[in-house]
């Protein structure tokens, strides 16, 4: 498990990619294929985090807002080719706060007598499989219903197209949405940036930081974008093609998001990991993976 210490240094290595001008690579260094596997038959179990805390400042006053969720999820391959595997993925159980500065209301999956109103879509979504098919880059491919719900729990991110060699850089340009005013939304264009930043007893280390490509001159629709805007790193087991762990940080705040004399500042850690079915059982949602304070520092915390 990495430390604050080494997530900070994920974070300046990934920094790297915004500034870096080529590959600069030797052609003696060794390449590894990274690829995710999809065994047919098999489930992947997930352990699921993210805290995030907003403060937001008015002219005539403060407010700070939290959410917190710890979710258990699965990814069931129904089929699979070398090409592509058919895929279902399933939040089995959640347990999610909201506090607004005014009281904190909980929700959890395994009450489902006491669903706090806010919840109630949360809720019905729990325990239904959405479907998708995936490539072993981790693409979704088109088009079967509730194709894109993988794409939006964002858990596979792109792998390159060939060999690479540590060091080595890909990115992956895609659409996203943000609200312009009620009813009314606007695509905009990101870009994620990977680097391969080692490969250590199989198991390769990949950095990412996420960038918006499309003009912003609306502080209220930066703000959108910010949260949508994660660098991190995760882990990929190389023999099994196993996604191992994702930790995914956003520390960034914008200015005049709602006219002068405002500002929101937007902190939050995301944690994904893959544990065995034997440890679903014992998942305790009340215990967060990593213990942070994320509204005094967003960097992960042992």
């Amino acid at each position: 498990m990495i430390g604050g210490k080494g997530v900070r240094w994920v974070l300046e290595c990934v920094l790297g990619l915004l500034v870096s001008g080529g590959w600069g690579l030797s052609a003696a260094e060794p390449t590894h294929q990274l690829r995710y596997q999809f065994p047919q038959g098999e489930t992947l179990n997930y352990v699921s985090q993210h805290d995030a805390r907003y403060k937001i400042t008015f002219q005539s006053s403060k407010e700070n807002v939290s959410h917190t969720s710890m979710s258990v999820r699965t990814i069931r391959v129904l089929n699979s080719t070398p090409e592509v595997a058919q895929v279902e993925h399933t939040i089995q159980q959640a347990r999610m706060t909201a506090d607004n500065g005014q009281g904190t209301t909980v929700y959890e999956s395994a009450r489902p007598n006491d669903v706090p109103p806010d919840f109630e879509r949360v809720h019905q979504s729990i325990g239904k499989p959405l479907s998708a098919r995936l490539s072993p880059q981790g693409k979704t491919l088109a088009a079967t219903p509730g194709a894109d719900s993988l794409e939006n729990a964002e858990l596979f991110f792109q792998l390159p197209e060939g060999p690479v060699a540590v060091g080595a850089q890909w990115a992956e340009r895609y659409e996203s949405q943000i609200v312009v005013e009620e009813k009314l939304f606007k695509k905009i264009r990101m870009e994620r940036r990977f680097q391969l930043m080692s490969v250590e007893n199989g198991v390769a280390t990949i950095g990412l930081a996420t960038v918006c490509l499309s003009p912003m001159n609306d502080p209220a629709q930066e703000v959108q974008v910010l949260q949508k805007a994660p660098k991190g790193q995760f882990r990929l087991e190389l023999a099994t093609g196993r996604l191992l762990e994702r930790q995914l940080v956003i520390d960034d705040n914008v200015v005049a998001f709602q006219g002068p004399g405002t500002q929101m500042e937007v902190k939050s850690i995301r944690v994904d990991r893959l544990i065995s079915p034997e440890q679903v059982a014992q998942v305790d949602l009340t215990k967060p993976l990593i213990p942070v304070t994320v509204a005094e520092d967003a960097t992960p915390k042992q």
